[in-house]
């Protein structure tokens, strides 16, 4: 459930969540709690930021939910996300700091609650954000991905049709049986068609 919050800024949401026990996104004028996930969605998560933290070299790092992305509003203000997994490369974004302010890859679980939110809203938060290189989105749901690509101005979709996942900067090819492996959705071994006579 939001919470109406139209007279607080950026900094004074952040002020308020660092004392709150729970974790808030800060979208479209409004404080919205967040909820916790499927186990199949944190182990996809957790698969390709493992992945992506194996090729990863220093500064570049994957974080995973708890921490959380300023994005910019249409209407000039800010937001704050917190990603299902954020890449970035930059030292400031490293340590002590609250907020990642240049992530180079994101990525989000699709689920009931969220898929609208990440296809939708979030798209345009996050593509707007001039350091982005690509946004991920792999549905916890079904086997299926989808990913969009920087180049210049544009942004390219790739559906991965061919059940293959390519983080691009980190020349990361990743199947969905790696993505998926741990979860509901595992491909299971195929079992003998056919008996010996």
């Amino acid at each position: 459930m939001a919470a109406e919050s139209d007279r607080l800024s950026f900094a004074q949401f952040i002020a308020w969540e660092a004392r709150q026990e729970a974790k808030y996104e800060f979208a479209d004028g409004e404080i919205v709690a967040m909820s916790g996930g499927t186990g199949d969605h944190t182990r996809i998560a957790d698969n390709v930021r493992t992945r992506l933290n194996a090729v990863c070299s220093s500064p570049c790092y994957a974080y995973g939910s708890d921490r959380k992305v300023r994005v910019p509003k249409r209407d000039g203000t800010e937001g704050a996300r917190y990603p299902d997994a954020t890449v970035t490369c930059s030292e400031s974004d490293h340590g002590k700091a609250l907020i990642i302010e240049s992530p180079v890859v994101i990525l989000e679980v699709l689920s009931d609650t969220s898929v609208s939110t990440d296809m939708v809203k979030k798209l345009r938060e996050y593509t707007s954000l001039a350091t982005l290189e690509q946004y991920v989105l792999i549905d916890s749901r079904e086997r299926w991905a989808m990913s969009y690509v920087r180049r210049g101005n544009m942004w390219d979709a790739d559906l991965c049709l061919d059940d293959i996942i390519k983080i691009r900067r980190f020349g990361v090819v990743m199947a969905f049986d790696e993505a998926y492996v741990g979860t509901s959705l595992a491909q299971r071994p195929r079992e003998a068609t056919s008996r010996k006579e």
